[in-house]
């Protein structure tokens, strides 16, 4: 999920009174702990995992003292191997005598709420604060006249709001205040407006993780261009959208009378309460941050991005990353972004299917996209040449908002083979 966001949902832990810690960042040391113990078979992400976990272990045996470790870990069903992560991390724990090691695993499916609701208020408020400090980061690295120095005034703020954090809501608020007005006085040798911006998108792990997104995030900093990584909160917003989804279908297909005695009214009204303190929370962040001019636009209301996307792309009914990153990443090109960059784990089913869909849409309308594989290993001579071409490409790219523009005759040029012209 990202070193801030990690250690942010750590910290919200810590305010609940959890005795907890986060687990080491993944390196290329925890991903080959990772290799010496599985089949090869498993896909990038359970590695990273499963690395992290036997890094931590290394250093604490897990059967010395009398302490119970549980290590929680978010899963979700669908398309993809994510649902057996827990199931394989659990037989190996077994096999290796690991008694005191138990797994709590969460569902996607009630959007993650297994330990109660403020705990869950307390992750949402972590990953927010995780994507849009991340966003800031980006920002500084590109735009700040001292980059060091900006960096070092980045940490002591970020330092600042963990511990507002801890101590509780009303003492975040203040302190987002403050981090604003610091973050805001940085020197700057230009405008995040002006710089040309990528959007980041696939399989939710890769795409968010440091150790296997750095190679592209580092390459598009280099030339100048932002890369904006999709964040956290997106997932979190789309299991909402899904869950939404499913009760409707349900609905549907029993009747309104059936639905409310079997408690199913009862459940699209937790969700609304939810959905609506989720966006207020989500309002009140970014509206302290974006007075810095460090916050960079992304497509947001997922009820829309969905409901256009599946028009072009994948049915909601798939309920995967392929849902939504296609949809977002067109929403993005409508919106000023000068390319998307697709990023999952080698040989992923909704990586493909997303690459599958969006990579020809946005090639007849010349927009530059780039689609990456990632198991771990660093990117040979080839694939460094294709994000060349795509850095290249995208400053090459003349981004405008087409979000106002006339859609029949966009979709007419588009359609006739005629790209070039769709977007002016």
């Amino acid at each position: 999920m990202g070193d801030l966001s990690t250690e942010a949902i750590n910290v919200g832990a810590l305010h609940q009174g959890i005795h907890s810690t986060h687990l080491p960042l993944p390196d290329v040391y925890s991903t080959q702990l990772a290799r010496n113990v599985a089949s090869g078979k498993e896909c990038i992400p359970a590695l990273l995992v499963l690395g992290s976990i036997l890094k931590f272990f290394r250093d604490k045996s897990p059967d010395s003292g009398d302490e119970i470790y549980v290590v929680f870990v978010p899963s979700t069903l669908g398309p993809c191997r994510t649902g057996q992560y827990y199931v394989f991390f659990d037989r190996l724990f077994e096999e290796m005598g690991w008694e005191n090691v138990v797994l709590l695993v969460a569902n996607s499916e009630n959007s993650y709420r297994e330990l109660g609701s403020t705990f869950n208020q307390d992750v949402w408020r972590g990953l927010l604060l995780g994507d849009y400090f991340g966003d800031a980061r980006t920002s500084l690295r590109l735009l700040a006249r001292d980059p060091t120095a900006a960096m070092e005034v980045f940490e002591s703020v970020w330092r600042d709001v963990m511990s507002a954090f801890q101590t509780g809501s009303k003492e975040l608020d203040q302190e987002l205040k403050r981090a604003a007005d610091r973050l805001g006085s940085i020197p700057r040798k230009g405008r995040l407006e002006d710089l040309p911006k990528v959007l980041i998108v696939g399989e939710i792990y890769v795409r968010r993780d440091n150790f296997s997104v750095n190679e592209i995030s580092e390459m598009l900093i280099s030339k100048g261009i932002y890369p904006k990584v999709t964040g956290v909160t997106e997932w979190l917003h789309y299991a909402d959208y899904a869950r939404k989804f499913i009760m409707a279908g349900r609905r549907k297909r029993e009747g309104w009378l059936r639905t409310m005695v079997d408690g199913g009214l009862k459940d699209e009204a937790i969700y609304l309460i939810e959905k609506v303190w989720k966006h207020s929370v989500e309002e009140k962040i970014a509206g302290a941050l974006k007075p810095t001019g460090l916050i960079p636009h992304v497509p947001h209301d997922m009820t829309e991005i969905i409901g256009e996307g599946q028009k072009e792309f994948v049915d909601p009914e798939m309920e995967s990353e392929a849902t939504v990153s296609p949809a977002v990443g067109a929403a993005a090109m409508g919106e000023g972004y000068s390319g998307v960059a697709i990023i999952a784990p080698f040989g992923c089913l909704p990586g493909r299917l997303i690459e599958g869909v969006y990579a020809p849409w946005a090639k007849a309308r010349d927009y530059p996209v780039l689609a990456l594989e990632n198991d771990g290993q660093p990117y040979p001579p080839n694939i460094i040449s294709r994000m060349e071409v795509f850095a290249h490409n995208v400053l090459r790219f003349e981004a405008t908002d087409r979000s106002n523009q006339p859609v029949f005759w966009r979709e007419l040029a588009t359609r006739a083979g005629l790209g070039m012209f769709a977007k002016r």
